[in-house]
């Protein structure tokens, strides 16, 4: 009976810690899923296909997307006119 009861416990702990598991999963999943994730220093890193970049404030993440955006299509042989272009 006592060996009944710790199984169920042992599983029970078990399965509880597979949920604590799976919920940390999930939440950097969609942490990574942000598109202007805020890091420990509270710096945004910002991504333009391979071109990526860390700003300091929300206020700079604009100008730094049309920067990178401008590389973005200099190395991919474009013109660098970003009119048409949304960003």
């Amino acid at each position: 009976m006592i060996d009944d009861r710790l199984r169920n416990q042992q599983r029970q702990n078990e399965l509880n810690a597979f949920l604590r598991y799976e919920q940390r999963l999930k939440q950097a999943y969609a942490n990574s899923q942000d598109p202007f994730p805020r890091r420990e220093d509270g710096s945004l890193m910002v991504t333009v296909g391979e071109f990526k970049s860390m700003v300091s404030s929300h206020h700079l993440v604009q100008e730094k997307i049309i920067r990178l955006t401008s590389y973005w299509l200099k190395a991919h042989g474009h013109d660098g006119d970003h009119t048409g272009h949304q960003v």
